[in-house]
Parts: structure tokens; C-alpha cells; sequence
């Protein structure tokens, strides 16, 4: 692609958008603002016809955008292509009040999705921890961060719903749902081949052929190919991070036997070799002691105060421990250990000195970056898909049957240095099943319509996390095992021919464990200290799990005990005997599986008003639940979360009826 038609490119487009919110702010009442981005008309729509007809399936059947009660922003498949949207990231551009990122927070994994929708979402990625807005592909929930980063190959129509959406979608929809669906297989021949190029030496390459195998039978597949430069620039090594590189096919078949019954089939794959993401290093703080208390605000129990954890320095320990020249002080002096008023302070590492971990290594700018560990990140996905449908005239009856596969391992240099001081790896193994049964149907001369429905998903996996941390190194992760069992009605009721209320509930019955064994230090720094390894020649980490870790007494110094004052909180010297659920002495979480219960109701009820045959008005009242999960990071548990959500608005069909 040359320069000047980039640049082409890129002003047609911001032409584009400029006519378009024009257009927008001159209608005399457009559609709620939340709403205005799924009520942009095409181009090509017909002048005496208003916006082009956008079928949405926000409450599980078939309807007209303009005509459904809910927030909500739809995409077609032509919408999706005339923005070059890639992948579902992107469509939060087109989006009010939604923030989709395409990284996790603290993630290198290029196949992991942040989202947020009304400020309501979740940053760990962690296999542990539930997403706050939930990611539906063809009716199938995706159940974790990491894989959720869907690619827009061959896809019919995005649609975002914003708000709780606990009714009919379920748990981990307290933000909202994302739900996306393929292009099924059509009777008629198509054939289509498309590549892209551009900086950073892009190349896309995507396939896509549709063949009537019978007059009941038809065949679609779809490949695509995308491969990109990083855009950052390792100062380390010459390498890049944050590239593409991605492999995605999709298989679909559909049946009809006959006129009442279609069977859709069908299998997907991604496999992706990349980079870690970019990181960027914007503060370096050593520290001149090698361990800290620090208050957990809001942590004390009834009558008493808050926790203190202890926060050790990886930047201490490298710069006074483990970095080339550290014993002769070139990293800074060692601390004091404790004297009369508290702990004696070291000195900070020289910025000078490229074997030391400080400042020096902040660029400054997004595009370089001195990370210098290991470089990875690999994603594998497989998936299938059996969606049935029979119609019984006023009644139809769906089963969605669905197993999703996924491994992934990824890197992330935490420190942003040449240096080995924090650095996570993921090795993530899991697998979901799920089935779903939806029976829907209109009565009473349309003006009742239902839809009834059953859910089941279960999650089975794992997490073994290395962690190298300054100070120690570790395992972290471990082994989830979820149920999660669900029924669900809602009903819409035509009260007059302008005027509809829709109630509905669901409840869910959620059983979700957790097994930390994995998680223990391997190699504790600490007893390389002088002034540490006089009172614990294991290390203190290792002294704190052994005192700490399972204890139904924590084995620490208490305050005032004459020459340990300033060892308050400390583990007893030379550690304690460990719990029985501390096999080792060296676990950082107890040795033992956990759960997480929940029996949860999500109602929800609308009122919608159809001022005149374009204007339609409504309010609305939802909520949604997420359950509590585990932390791989300390040894907690959250209590989960509900959300209560209100709406008011109006949605018009009067741009092109002015």
C-alpha cells in the first residue's frame, strides 16, 4: 500500500464519520444517546425508507433494532467491514460508555480482552477471577479473558448490550454482554478473498467459500491469516513486542431436513505465535530496606485493627543481592538492620551503574523499551458448536450444545529492565462444556411472547504460574473446577397495540473450587541477607509460611518482647512447625481445595411505548450477578458482586423522515 493511499484512506474515513455525526445532530429527536452509534444509517439505504433494518437478539429472538427495549449498539456485517473492524476490540470505538481493550491488566497475552461497559467490568485475567462483561460467540458464553479477543472473520453482526443483563444472558453480565454472531451457511454459491497490507509490514489474508452441497445442505469456511510487526521496539535485543500473528479457521454446515428442523454445525480454531504485549516502564522506586509493613485499609475485623502484610523490595534484594557487583555495594550499601528508632537504611542504587535496577531504564517513550525477558506469546483454540432448531408454528425449541478447548502460555517482564527482577509466566490449560435449551414461542394472537430456558456450564483447568520476584521465586496458580446450573423466563405482553411491559427472572445455582497447591516458594533470596538470615537461615519468606500459612495461631513476634521490638509481626526466629495443610513449610495459601457457592434470582421488567409508528420510548429495571471468586495473588476470596441498573430512553427512526 503506498503512502498516499494510506493517507487517503485515513481521510475518507474521518470524512465519513464527520457527515455521519452531522447528519446525526440534525434530525429533530434521534435516538437516546446511548443508542445513537446502532442508529447509523448505511450509505446505501433507500431515502423514503429511514435506517436500514438491523435484526438484534437482545432478548433472545429475532427483532427489530428500533423496536427493542433495550441499550443497545448493533453492528452488521456491512457496518463491521465499511469501519475495518478486525476484531472485537474495536468495535468499542463505535460504542458510548464501553471501553474494550485488547490486553489484560498485568497480562502479556495478545489474545486476552478487558472490557468495560457503563464503568462495570474486571482487569484480572486470572482463570480464578470471573470478567464482568460477558462474551457470547453464536450463543456460546466464553467463559475467561484470556481467548475472549475474538477475531471479525466472516461475522454477521456485533451487538453490544449495555447494563445487567442477568435475565436471559446469566452471570457475569453486571456491566454487560457482548454478543457476536457468524454468518451461517447459505444456499447459493459465494466465493470471496481478501488481503490487506499496510505498516509495520501487515499482511492479512482472509478466505472465505460457501457451497450448497444439496437443497437441504449447505457448506461454509472460513480461513483468515494476519501477521504484523510490533510496534515496540526492544532496546535490549533488537526484537519487538506487541505483534500479530494469528491463524483462525471456521468450518459450519446447515441442514434442513425439513421444513420445522435446521441443524447448524460447526468448528473454529485460533492459533497464535506472537510476541508479549508492549510495556512501557514509567517508575522505578528502589528502596533502601529490604521488607516493609503496610496497612490493609478497611481490613480489621469487628473490634479490632487492620491486617499488615509484609511488602518486600525486589528491587532491594536485586540491587543488594543479586546483581553483578551488589556484595561490594556497587548497587547501593546494604541496610543496617534495625537500630534504636527502626530499621537502618541503605543507599539507593547509583543510576550510573547499568547492572543496577533504577531509573535509568524509563524511556520515556511507548515505542522503546528496555524489557529484556523472555518474549512470548503462544495461544491454541479449538471449538465446536451444535445448534438445533425446530419450529412448532407459535413455538420453537432451541438447544445450543458447545466444548471449547484452550492453552496458552505467555510471558510478561513486570520490571521493564534488561534484568531478571519480575517476571510472570502463564501456562493456562482449561476447558468449558455447556448446554443450553431456549423455548420460545407468541400466544394469544401475538400478544404474548415467551422465551423459557434451561443452562449448564461446566469449567475444568489450570494455571501453573513461575514467578520471579527479587526477592523469591515462586509457583503461583492452580486448579479450577466450576458448575454453574441455570433456568430462566421472560415475557413480553402486548397491553395495546402501542404499549408493552416485559417481565422476567432467572436463577442460578453456581458451585465454583479452587485448589492453591501449586503455590510455594522454591527459592527464597532473603537468607542471602545478613541481617535476615541471622533469625531465619531458611529465609524469612519461608519462615512466613511456616508460621503463617494454616496456623489457627500466627507464630509472630508480639509486640514489646525486650530485643525484638522492631521485629514486631516478624515470624518466630528459626521459623515454626508447619500446619498440616502446609506439606513442605513452603506454601503460600493453604494446601487444600476451596468453593465459592451462590444461588442467586436476576429479575428484570421494561415498559416500552411506541409514541408513533418511529418513536418508541422505555424504561427499564435489571440486575446482574457475578459470584465470588479466589485470588492466585493472596490468600482471599471476594464475595462477588451484584449490580441494579435503571433505564429511560427513546429510540427514533427519523433521520431519513425528516
Amino acid at each position: 500500500m503506498t503512502k498516499q493511499l494510506m493517507n487517503f484512506r485515513k481521510v475518507f474515513l474521518r470524512a465519513s464519520t464527520s457527515a455521519i455525526i452531522g447528519l446525526t445532530c440534525l434530525a429533530p429527536m434521534t435516538a437516546h444517546a446511548q443508542d445513537a452509534a446502532a442508529s447509523e444509517p448505511q450509505a446505501d439505504a433507500p431515502a423514503s425508507g429511514g435506517l436500514e433494518e438491523i435484526i438484534v437478539t437482545a432478548r433472545k429472538r429475532a427483532e427489530n433494532l428500533q423496536e427493542t427495549p433495550v441499550a443497545i449498539t448493533a453492528m452488521n456485517a456491512g457496518m463491521l467491514e465499511a469501519r475495518q473492524i478486525n476484531n472485537v476490540a474495536q468495535v468499542a470505538k463505535f460504542a458510548p460508555n464501553v471501553n474494550i481493550q485488547p490486553v489484560a491488566n498485568i497480562s502479556g497475552s495478545s489474545a486476552s480482552l478487558t472490557a468495560f461497559i457503563r464503568g462495570v467490568g474486571q482487569t484480572d485475567f486470572n482463570i480464578t477471577v470471573d470478567p464482568g462483561v460477558g462474551v457470547y460467540v453464536d450463543g456460546v458464553y466464553v467463559a475467561r479473558s484470556v481467548g475472549a479477543l475474538l477475531d471479525m472473520a466472516d461475522i454477521s453482526d456485533v451487538q453490544i448490550l449495555r447494563g445487567p443483563q442477568g435475565t436471559l444472558f446469566g452471570k457475569n453480565t453486571i456491566g454487560g454482554a457482548i454478543v457476536v454472531n457468524s454468518m451461517q451457511p447459505q444456499k447459493d454459491f459465494d466465493l470471496k478473498l481478501e488481503a490487506v497490507t499496510g505498516r509495520y509490514n501487515r499482511a492479512d489474508f482472509k478466505g472465505m467459500i460457501n457451497v450448497p452441497l444439496s437443497d437441504n445442505l449447505a457448506m461454509r469456511a472460513v480461513a483468515s491469516y494476519e501477521t504484523r510487526d510490533g510496534f515496540q521496539r526492544r532496546l535490549f535485543d533488537g526484537g519487538r513486542q506487541g505483534n500479530k500473528d494469528s491463524f483462525g479457521a471456521r468450518l459450519a454446515f446447515k441442514w434442513e431436513p425439513t421444513d420445522k428442523l435446521t441443524v447448524n454445525l460447526s468448528g473454529d480454531i485460533n492459533i497464535r505465535r506472537e510476541e508479549q504485549t508492549a510495556i512501557s516502564l514509567i517508575e522505578l522506586r528502589d528502596q533502601p530496606v529490604p521488607l516493609r509493613f503496610v496497612e490493609i485499609p478497611n481490613s480489621a475485623p469487628p473490634g479490632g485493627t487492620n491486617r499488615l502484610i509484609a511488602a518486600p523490595s525486589s528491587m532491594y534484594f536485586w540491587n543488594k543481592i543479586s546483581a553483578v557487583g551488589a556484595a561490594t555495594g556497587a548497587c547501593g550499601a546494604a541496610w543496617g538492620g534495625f537500630g534504636p528508632t527502626g530499621p537502618i537504611p541503605g543507599t539507593l542504587a547509583p543510576t550510573s551503574n547499568p547492572n543496577c535496577a533504577s531509573t535509568r531504564w524509563i524511556t520515556g517513550d511507548p515505542d522503546t523499551t528496555w524489557a529484556g525477558g523472555n518474549n512470548r506469546s503462544d495461544f491454541d483454540l479449538w471449538g465446536v458448536n451444535l445448534t438445533l432448531d425446530y419450529d412448532f408454528g407459535d413455538i420453537s425449541l432451541k438447544s445450543i450444545s458447545s466444548y471449547r478447548d484452550q492453552k496458552s502460555r505467555f510471558e510478561y517482564d513486570f520490571d521493564g529492565t534488561p534484568h531478571n527482577i519480575l517476571q510472570l509466566t502463564n501456562n493456562i490449560d482449561l476447558w468449558q462444556a455447556s448446554q443450553e435449551l431456549q423455548l420460545t414461542g407468541s400466544v394469544l394472537d401475538d400478544r404474548l411472547k415467551f422465551v423459557l430456558g434451561a443452562y449448564y456450564l461446566k469449567e475444568k483447568g489450570q494455571d501453573k504460574e513461575p514467578l520471579e520476584f527479587g526477592f523469591a521465586q515462586f509457583f503461583s496458580g492452580g486448579k479450577i473446577d466450576n458448575d454453574s446450573y441455570a433456568s430462566y423466563l421472560q415475557a413480553t405482553f402486548k397491553v395495546t397495540d402501542r404499549f408493552s411491559i416485559t417481565p422476567g427472572i432467572r436463577y442460578t445455582n453456581e458451585t465454583k473450587r479452587f485448589d492453591p497447591s501449586l503455590q510455594v516458594i522454591y527459592n527464597d533470596r532473603s537468607r542471602f541477607d545478613p541481617v535476615l538470615a541471622s533469625l531465619y537461615p531458611n529465609g524469612a519468606f519461608i519462615a512466613f509460611s511456616q508460621c503463617l500459612v494454616g496456623q489457627a495461631v500466627p507464630g509472630v513476634i508480639p509486640p514489646g518482647v525486650p530485643g525484638f521490638e522492631a521485629f514486631a509481626g516478624f515470624p518466630l526466629p528459626g521459623g515454626c512447625t508447619p500446619s498440616a495443610t502446609n506439606p513442605g513449610g513452603n506454601h503460600t495459601m493453604p494446601a487444600v481445595q476451596v468453593q465459592a457457592k451462590a444461588k442467586e434470582w436476576t429479575p428484570a421488567i421494561s415498559a416500552d411505548y411506541k409514541i408513533t409508528d418511529d418513536t418508541l420510548i422505555y424504561a427499564s429495571y435489571s440486575k446482574g450477578f457475578k459470584n465470588g471468586g479466589f485470588s492466585q495473588r493472596i490468600a482471599d476470596s471476594d464475595d462477588g458482586a451484584h449490580v441494579f441498573r435503571s433505564d429511560a430512553a427513546q429510540r427514533s427512526d427519523l433521520i431519513a423522515r425528516r
